[in-house]
């Protein structure tokens, strides 16, 4: 029975679009979905996408089904149509669950603005919402629409058609990105650079290759080398760098003989080239990687350069609640502290173990015992049990040998410790085991239904699955036998 239940604070990315076993903080699912192996974050219309015993379907927020879950795969609603496959053929359902456009295509993408691209054999076309061709298949490929035009392939030609299909850009060119800020990258003769919506040239088709703009700037090779130029065609940066990324908050890597660094928009360098590789990890600060004695050794800077954790101190984890965990390492051993996504805000490595920031507090270890700190630094709670979990709803699970308990953010015991295991369980319910009993209480520790059952399996539209003496039935959380 232990860990049957997914922790609700972590994310598990499951193939069909971005779909969660239990969502994280930034994401809204419908309540009581137990019952699924897969469930999706809420659209705006307050649809999600669930899957069970390898079927996608529908529930709504409250969490009633309102598509059956008989699909291979399924998707978002985009224009009121939704794309799912059957049988290896892929159409389009309304929100009722109705078939709209029949399954009957070997790919399809998405509506956009009453139209969407869709392949018949190996054959590319256009239809509308109601399954009309807009545009017969015809071309080897159609993309989706950015600023109204979609990217078309024919053999080995690129250009742009319109919604109705009319042909805006000719197929004349050996490749092409999409439109950014009404400019298209372009390739032809071998060259690249970039034209307009009306097919003319505002930036010459001179470099041997170029990236499409990112906050204002692009990177162009020319001899050999990468520079960077503004929307205008003019060098900003002059071509010298063997390799380049594209800005990102006002800063890109660049390389020059397999050494990495970083610059700004007017080409000061902000970390210097001494790096097997860089990277900007947060808005505010950049890690940048060497080999050391032993794997890698990272350093983090600021965006103006400034070191801002002293040396031997890797960044090992990703960022939560504002900040990650930095791990120490020298002849005393490893040692662990946080450091916030600004660079500003550094705790020292002072640290046996930590577990990441959540409502503000997070479990440190000191020694053998484990306590609690806030995001400056200060103890909130002394070393005192054996481990503290992970804050989720601003408590946390807590234990001293083999029982466990609840506290809060401010270390006060809200559950003591009584029970033999808690986990944490959907709709507001908390698993707890006693005596080799299953029972649920609820966030102030009040006992919804005492520890009696010998194992709980599922939870689905208000029913727990629960089996007593070699009976499996379902309940209520009033103890009430349900369907």
């Amino acid at each position: 029975m232990k860990n049957l239940f997914t922790k609700l604070t972590l994310a598990l990315t499951i193939a069909c679009g971005t779909t969660t076993a239990w969502a994280d903080d930034d994401c809204t699912t419908a309540p009581n979905l137990g019952k699924y192996d897969v469930v999706s974050c809420l659209d705006d219309d307050g649809l999600t996408v669930v899957r069970i015993n390898d079927k996608f379907g529908y529930v709504d927020k409250i969490g009633k089904e309102v598509i059956a879950p008989i699909y291979d795969s399924a998707f978002y609603f985009s224009d009121n149509r939704a794309i799912v496959e059957l049988g290896g053929k892929q159409g389009f359902i309304d929100r009722t669950g109705k078939i709209a456009i029949p399954l009957k295509y070997d790919e399809v993408s998405r509506f956009e603005d009453g139209v969407a691209p869709v392949k018949l054999g190996e054959k590319w076309g256009l239809i509308d919402t109601a399954g009309k061709d807009v545009v017969p298949p015809k071309y080897d490929f159609i993309s989706g629409f950015s600023e109204g035009l979609a990217r078309v392939r024919l053999g080995d030609k690129h250009g742009f058609i319109d919604k109705t299909g009319k042909v805006i850009i000719p197929l004349d060119y050996e490749e092409a990105s999409w439109f950014e800020d009404g400019l298209l990258l372009v390739k032809k003769g071998g060259k690249w650079g970039f034209i307009n919506k009306a097919n003319q040239v505002v930036i010459a088709l001179k470099y041997e290759d170029a990236q499409r703009f990112s906050e204002g700037l692009a990177q162009v090779k020319l001899h050999g080398k990468w520079g960077f130029i503004n929307t205008k065609g003019q060098e900003v940066i002059a071509p010298k760098y063997d390799e380049t990324y594209r800005f990102r908050q006002n800063l890109a890597p660049i390389q020059i003989d397999g050494k990495w660094g970083v610059i700004d928009k007017t080409g000061k360098v902000i970390v210097p080239l001494n790096y097997v590789d860089v990277e900007l990890v947060s808005d505010g600060l950049i890690e940048a990687r060497q080999t050391g004695k032993i794997g890698w050794q990272k350093t983090l800077f600021d965006t103006t350069g400034k070191q801002v954790v002293p040396p031997n101190h890797n960044l090992i984890s990703s960022f939560y609640d504002g900040f990650a965990v930095v791990e120490l390492s020298d002849n005393n051993g490893l040692k662990y502290g946080f450091i916030d996504e600004t660079g500003k805000t550094f705790i020292r490595a002072t640290y046996d173990k930590v577990e990441a920031f959540s409502d503000g507090v997070a479990p440190v270890k000191v020694g053998e015992k484990w306590g609690l700190i806030d995001k400056t630094g200060k103890t909130i709670l002394p070393p005192t049990y054996d481990f503290i979990d992970v804050f989720y709803a601003n408590l946390a699970i807590m234990n001293i040998g083999e029982k466990y308990g609840l506290i809060d953010t401010t270390g006060k015991v809200i559950v003591p410790l009584r029970y033999d295991y808690i986990d944490w369980f959907p709709d507001g319910l908390v698993l707890v085991e006693l005596n080799n009993k299953y029972g649920f209480i609820d966030k102030t520790g009040k006992e919804i239904i005492p520890p009696k059952y010998d194992e709980v399996k599922s939870f689905y539209k208000g029913c727990m699955e629960v089996e007593l003496n070699g009976e499996t039935f379902k309940i209520d959380k009033n103890d009430k036998r349900c369907q």
